[in-house]
C-alpha cells in the first residue's frame, strides 16, 4: 500500500472516529450526571466518586466539542484534544469502577450496577473507537485494570474466592474485548481502503476526461491552423502577384498622364484612392504571409508588441468598421516581447472577435466600442481588451475558459477559442483571466518582455 492511501485512510478513520464520539460524548456526560446524582452504598468513597464523575462530565464536554471542531477543520491540534479528553474519559471511568467495586466488595444491587456500566462503556467505546489503537485500548486498560486489581485484593488479601472468579471473568473480558477490537478495526480500514480506491479512480477518470477533452481540442486546433496556414500560403502569393501587376499598372498610368507637366484632380484623386487600397490589401496580405509562415514556428522569438498589436488589427480592420464599432488603441509601449507572434495574435484576435459578438446586440452608439489598453510589469506586460458590452454573468464566469462552452447559438461558436487561448497563454508562462474588479467586460492577458526588452525603449 502506497503511503498516501494509508494516510488517507488513516485520516478517514480519525474522522469516523469525531463523528461517531458526538453521541457517545452526550451519553457520557449524561451518565456522568446520573452517577454524580445517584447513591452508591458507600461512604468513604462518595466524595471521591463524585469528584471523578465532574471529570467525566468535564471531560466529555471537552471531547464534543473538539470532535466537532476536528468535522469542520481536521488539524492535528485538534486531534490531540480528542485524544486528551478520551484519555480523560478513561480515567475518570477507571476511578469510578476502581472506588465503586473497592467498597461495594462485590455485593448487592449497585454492584450489578457498576458491571452494568462497565460492559456498556466498553461496548460502546469499541464501537466508537475501534478505529484508532491508541484510543480504545488505553480506554479498555483504563477501565479494566481496576476491576482486575480489586478482583486480585479481594482474594489474595481478604480471602474471598469469589475474587478469583471476578478476576478470571475480568481477564477473560479484556481479551475478548481486544481481539474484537482487532476484527472491527481490520474491516474498518478495508472498507476504507475500498473507498479510497474508488475515489482515486474517480479522480483518475476525470483527468483521463480532461486529459482527453484538451487532447481533442489541441488536434482540431492544429488541423484548423494547418489548413490555414496553408490557404494562406497559397492565397498570399496568387494575391500579391496579382496586386503588384495592377500596381504597375496604376503607376504607368500616372506617368502616362503626367506627360504633358499637368494632371486633372479628379485622375490625382483617383489614382492616389486606388494606390491606398491596393497599399491596404497589401498589408492584409501581409499579415496572411506572417501566419502562414507563424504556423509552423516553434521556437520563441522576441518581437516589438506594436508589431503583434497592428498585425491584429489588420485582421480586425474592416469587421470593425463595417459595423460602426469604435476601436480605441491606447499608446503601444515601445518593447519586445518574447513569444511565438502569430500564437499571441490568435488570442487576442479571439478576444477582439468576442467583444465584437458581445456588441452586436448593443444599439446605443456610446457603449459601441473596443479599447486596448497597456500595462507595463517587471518582466512582463498585460494587455487589457475592453468593450462596452453588457456585463459577463456570475454563471458564465466560472466557465469561461471550459472547452466547448459556449453561449453563441449553434453554429456561431464552438466554444474553444477561450480554452485554447488560456493553454497558450499558459505556455508562454503568462496567463489569460476576466478582469472581474473591472466596470467593463475586461479581459487582461500577461506575456512576458524579452530579458532585453529594455533596448527597445533607447
Amino acid at each position: 500500500m502506497s503511503p498516501q492511501k494509508e494516510a488517507k485512510i488513516r485520516s478517514l478513520l480519525k474522522e469516523e472516529v469525531a463523528k461517531r464520539s458526538l453521541g457517545a460524548s452526550i451519553s457520557f456526560s449524561l451518565l456522568a450526571i446520573l452517577i454524580y446524582l445517584y447513591h452508591f452504598k458507600t461512604v468513604t468513597m462518595t466524595p471521591y466518586i463524585r469528584a471523578a464523575s465532574v471529570l467525566m462530565f468535564v471531560s466529555a464536554v471537552l471531547r464534543f466539542l473538539s470532535c466537532r471542531a476536528y468535522i469542520r477543520k481536521p488539524e492535528m491540534m485538534m486531534w490531540r484534544k480528542i485524544q486528551f479528553s478520551i484519555w480523560g474519559n478513561a480515567v475518570a471511568w477507571g476511578t469510578i469502577f476502581f472506588l465503586t467495586a473497592y467498597e461495594l466488595k462485590n455485593n448487592g444491587l449497585d454492584f450489578i450496577v457498576l458491571i452494568s456500566l462497565l460492559c456498556g462503556a466498553l461496548s460502546g467505546s469499541l464501537v466508537t473507537l475501534s478505529n484508532s489503537r491508541s484510543l480504545y485500548l488505553p480506554f479498555l486498560a483504563a477501565c479494566m485494570t481496576p476491576m482486575m486489581a480489586v478482583a486480585a485484593i479481594q482474594w489474595l488479601s481478604w480471602g474471598q474466592d469469589s475474587g478469583l472468579y471476578l478476576f478470571l471473568c475480568y481477564a477473560i473480558f479484556s481479551m475478548y474485548q481486544a481481539m474484537q477490537f482487532k476484527t472491527v478495526r481490520q474491516l474498518q480500514f478495508e472498507r476504507l481502503g475500498n473507498q479510497v480506491n474508488l475515489e482515486n479512480s474517480v479522480e483518475d477518470l476525470r483527468l483521463s476526461q480532461e486529459a482527453f477533452v484538451k487532447q481533442t481540442a489541441k488536434l482540431f486546433h492544429a488541423s484548423k491552423i494547418s489548413a490555414l496556414g496553408e490557404m494562406a500560403g497559397g492565397l498570399s502569393h496568387e494575391v500579391n502577384n496579382s496586386l503588384m501587376t495592377i500596381m504597375g499598372s496604376v503607376q504607368q498610368l500616372e506617368r502616362y498622364l503626367q506627360r504633358d507637366g499637368t494632371l486633372k484632380p479628379d485622375y490625382e484623386r483617383k489614382i492616389h484612392n486606388s494606390q491606398d487600397a491596393i497599399h491596404q490589401i497589401k498589408t492584409v496580405i501581409d499579415g496572411l504571409r506572417f501566419f502562414s509562415q507563424q504556423s509552423e514556428e516553434v521556437e520563441k522569438v522576441d518581437r516589438p508588441l506594436e508589431e503583434i498589436i497592428q498585425r491584429t488589427l489588420n485582421f480586425c480592420h474592416e469587421m470593425i468598421k463595417a459595423n460602426d464599432i469604435r476601436m480605441i488603441v491606447d499608446h503601444i509601449p515601445p518593447i519586445l516581447v518574447h513569444c511565438q507572434p502569430m500564437q499571441i495574435s490568435q488570442i487576442l484576435f479571439s478576444v477582439i472577435k468576442n467583444a465584437f459578438d458581445a456588441l452586436e446586440s448593443v444599439t446605443d452608439p456610446s457603449k459601441r466600442w473596443i479599447r486596448i489598453s497597456f500595462l507595463e510589469r517587471d518582466e512582463e506586460v498585460e494587455i487589457r481588451v475592453m468593450n462596452g458590452g453588457p456585463q459577463i454573468s456570475l454563471e458564465v464566469r466560472s466557465r469561461l475558459f471550459q472547452p466547448f462552452f459556449t453561449t453563441k447559438e449553434v453554429g456561431k461558436g464552438t466554444g474553444l477559442s477561450l480554452s485554447i487561448s488560456k493553454g497558450i497563454a499558459l505556455a508562454h508562462k503568462g496567463d489569460i483571466y476576466l478582469d472581474e474588479d473591472s466596470e467593463c467586460t475586461t479581459f487582461a492577458l500577461k506575456i512576458p518582455s524579452a530579458p532585453d526588452a529594455g533596448a527597445a525603449h533607447a
